[in-house]
């Protein structure tokens, strides 16, 4: 599993230990990414370079959900270890 919290449900870690496999396989991807953000965040968007006109390889996550300094960190920890 490449991204693990002691704050995590039960649930969540069954399914990051569930998705462990296809999503070491596809690290550094988007696929990657959105896969483990969907345990951790449940409803968002990624919004690539190219939809926006930005830097190369950058990306906005979007979101409807209230977003915490705490949640904020573990999306952080998520990115930067894929």
């Amino acid at each position: 599993v490449d991204y693990f919290d002691d704050e995590l449900t039960h649930e969540q870690k069954i399914k990051l230990i569930q998705i462990a496999y296809n999503s070491h396989q596809k690290k550094g991807t988007v696929f990657s990414i959105e896969q483990q953000l969907k345990v951790v965040l449940g409803d968002f968007e990624i919004i690539e370079w190219f939809e926006f006109g930005g830097e190369t390889n950058t990306f906005y996550i979007l979101t409807k959900s209230q977003i915490t300094e705490k949640k904020l960190l573990k999306i952080n920890r998520i990115v930067k270890k894929l």
